[in-house]
């Protein structure tokens, strides 16, 4: 009986030890920048990095790559800073070469129910391009270790 109770951590052990991280199954790494509109920080903007030369549609019984992990993405803060996430928090993205988009919404509006009032944000517009990974044309190299992006700058 004790040999049988000493396997278990045993097994829990050996499951620990691969090279996958804990994130998901393909290793990623941290990235950040920064996102400015006409030289100012652009808060609230949803960064997409898009593996470049393809679809990041898994096929059926494909192991994990670059290719078939989501689309790591991030929002940025009032500052324009953003991280990357993949999988878990802001773990990052697989390593590669990518097409950057960023896009924002073009309404905000906050509405309180108890005090019957509405608040609406300054909306800003951002050129449509920026949103398509077809016709973007920021791009970002996702190396092994921490990654800062060079601050992407939209005109």
């Amino acid at each position: 009986m004790r040999s049988g109770l000493m396997m278990v951590p045993l097994a829990l052990f050996a499951f620990g030890c691969d090279d996958r991280p804990t994130s998901g199954p393909v290793p990623v790494h941290p990235v950040s920048g920064f996102v400015t509109y006409k030289n100012k920080p652009l808060s609230g903007a949803l960064v997409a990095f898009h593996a470049s030369g393809g679809s990041n549609a898994p096929k059926t019984g494909e192991a994990p790559s670059i290719t078939t992990a989501p689309n790591p993405t991030g929002m940025t803060d009032q500052d324009g800073k953003f991280k990357l996430h993949s999988f878990v928090g802001d773990d990052g993205a697989p390593i590669g070469d990518y097409t950057i988009t960023v896009s924002l919404a073009r309404t905000s509006e906050t509405r309180d129910v108890m005090v019957k009032a509405t608040t609406t944000a300054l909306v800003v517009s951002i050129p449509a391009k920026y949103a398509d990974p077809a016709q973007s044309s920021l791009t970002a190299t996702v190396k092994e270790g921490p990654n800062e992006i060079p601050t992407i700058e939209l005109r």
